[in-house]
C-alpha cells in the first residue's frame, strides 16, 4: 500500500508514482540497434529475412514465439503507458476523469494492478510493486533473446536461439511446450524417412 504522508494528498502521491512507472517500465520489449538505427524486433526480422532469404525464418517455431510473446507485451506495455500518462493528465486537470481512469487510480493507490492491465497480461497474483519488477525482468529477457538472435543473425548469419528459456515468463507457455513435446518425433520421422538404407 502507498503510504501518504499528512502533508502530500493521494493525487501527488500517484501522480508520483505514476511517474516512476513511465521512467521505469520500457514503452516497447526491444529496440534492436541495427548498424545504422534502431529498429523494433518485427523491422529487424523483416530486414535480416529479406537479406538473408525465407529459409532462415520460415520454419523456426522459436522465432514466431518470440516474436509472439514480444507482440503481446508491446501491447501491454502501451497499455500501461497510455492508461498511465491519462491517470496523470486527468489528476493535473487536464482531461475529464473516466470510469477506467478512476479505477486505475484506486488501484494504484491500494498497489494492486490495474483492471485494464490484469486483462491484456499475463496471469499473475503479485501486488503491483512486485508485478512492475517482474514485467520489467520479462522484458528484459524477451528483448535479450530479441537482440542476441539479431545480433548473431546479422554477424554470423546463424539463428541463436536461447540454450534455456524462463518458461514462466510467457505470456503462452504451451506454445514452447508443444514445440519441444513434438520437436522428438518429428526428428524420428526425418531420420527414418530421410536416411533410409
Amino acid at each position: 500500500m502507498l503510504l501518504v504522508n499528512r502533508d502530500e494528498n493521494e493525487s501527488q502521491v500517484v501522480i508520483d508514482y505514476c511517474q516512476k512507472i513511465l521512467a521505469d517500465i520500457p514503452e516497447r520489449v526491444v529496440q534492436v540497434s541495427t548498424k545504422r538505427k534502431q529498429l523494433t524486433f518485427g523491422e529487424a526480422v523483416e530486414k535480416l529475412k529479406s537479406k538473408l532469404g525465407d529459409k532462415y525464418y520460415e520454419n523456426s517455431a522459436m522465432i514466431t514465439i518470440l516474436r509472439q510473446e514480444i507482440d503481446r507485451f508491446d501491447n501491454l506495455l502501451a497499455v500501461i503507458h497510455r492508461s498511465t500518462s491519462e491517470l496523470i493528465k486527468a489528476l493535473k486537470g487536464e482531461i475529464v476523469i473516466s470510469k477506467a481512469t478512476e479505477s486505475t487510480f484506486n488501484s494504484i493507490l491500494v498497489q494492486k494492478v490495474p483492471q485494464i492491465w490484469e486483462e491484456n497480461s499475463y496471469p499473475s497474483l503479485k501486488p503491483l510493486a512486485s508485478w512492475l519488477k517482474d514485467l520489467k525482468k520479462r522484458t528484459q529477457f524477451f528483448g535479450m533473446w530479441a537482440k542476441t538472435l539479431v545480433r548473431y543473425a546479422e554477424d554470423a548469419y546463424s539463428i541463436m536461439n536461447p540454450t534455456s528459456l524462463w518458461m514462466s515468463s510467457f505470456f503462452f507457455p504451451q506454445g514452447c511446450s508443444i514445440f519441444f513435446f513434438f520437436l522428438p518425433s518429428c526428428l524420428f520421422f526425418l531420420l527414418n524417412h530421410l536416411f533410409v538404407v
